[in-house]
């Protein structure tokens, strides 16, 4: 690898933050010039100047000259979501630690979710023109509504959001199956605040897995509809919607900046960019 290449992980992002490594003049992966993606798909590991990745990852290698073209390229590849479209269940799980009560009711999160009006239930199925729906999924005694109150039995507090989420995914692989999780193609995790992002930030708002199905939003962004259009979308595989070389600056469609609104704004996706 050349130094200052971008090493982009395909398969975790995260929603505040940038999504590249860089290299040093050392040939160091390093994550402090634009941020860093985490997930529990890959590991850093500096010291050996190596990432390991887990099986289903990905890497591409960006040299800087042609950084803008990749990104408009991948955009237009992942602005194809022909296979995601009809039926598509999304369980919400409402998440309590040992340290930290949950501030939003499973009753209020389904209406935020599934509501009539300005949910991503409203908005997917307007935005697609009726081709894409999201329902509530179904399959367990413990999901009601299209949401289930799960309770980890740990301190989250200081601890890692990805780190914190895998531990939530085995508490959930207990109580709904393993089968049923896979299953289901948008599980949204709303877990209360005191954790920290890959980059150490208390406010970190919300991640996805980009073509995965799992979203993870730190409170109060569980009620945010543009948290909730902006991360689905990176699981259907799109990407920022960026100008002027910043990842959120565009305005004009759901995968550039974010509100905190409920029911609000009310956006769709704009299309692939092209270079000028």
């Amino acid at each position: 690898l050349q130094p200052n290449s971008h090493v982009r992980i395909h398969g975790a992002h995260l929603y505040n933050s940038g999504h590249f490594f860089h290299l040093n003049n050392n040939n160091e992966s390093t994550n402090n010039l634009r941020g860093g993606a985490a997930g529990n798909n890959h590991h850093h590991h500096s010291e050996n100047n190596e990432i390991r990745l887990d099986p289903g990852a990905t890497v591409e290698i960006i040299e800087d000259d042609d950084h803008n073209h990749h990104n408009n390229q991948e955009r237009q590849l992942n602005n194809n979501i022909g296979d995601k479209l009809g039926i598509r269940t999304v369980l919400v799980v409402r998440v309590t630690s040992s340290t930290a009560s949950n501030r939003h009711s499973t009753s209020r999160l389904s209406e935020i979710i599934f509501g009539p009006f300005g949910t991503p239930k409203s908005q997917y199925e307007a935005c697609s023109m009726g081709k894409l729906q999201l329902v509530m999924a179904q399959g367990s005694s413990n999901i009601v509504n299209g949401v289930i109150d799960l309770q980890v039995p740990i301190d989250h507090y200081g601890e890692n959001a990805v780190v914190f989420q895998n531990t939530v995914d085995d508490y959930l692989q207990d109580k709904v199956g393993g089968d049923l999780m896979q299953s289901i193609n948008h599980i949204l995790y709303c877990i209360p605040e005191g954790s920290k992002s890959a980059a150490g930030k208390d406010n970190w708002n919300a991640f996805a897995y980009v073509g995965s199905n799992k979203v993870v939003m730190n409170e109060p962004n569980c009620l945010y509809l543009s948290t909730h259009v902006h991360e689905i979308g990176h699981n259907l595989r799109l990407v920022h919607s960026g100008r002027d070389g910043v990842a959120y600056k565009d305005k004009s469609g759901a995968m550039g900046y974010g509100y905190s609104q409920i029911n609000g704004p009310l956006m769709c996706f704009n299309g692939a960019k092209v270079r000028s």
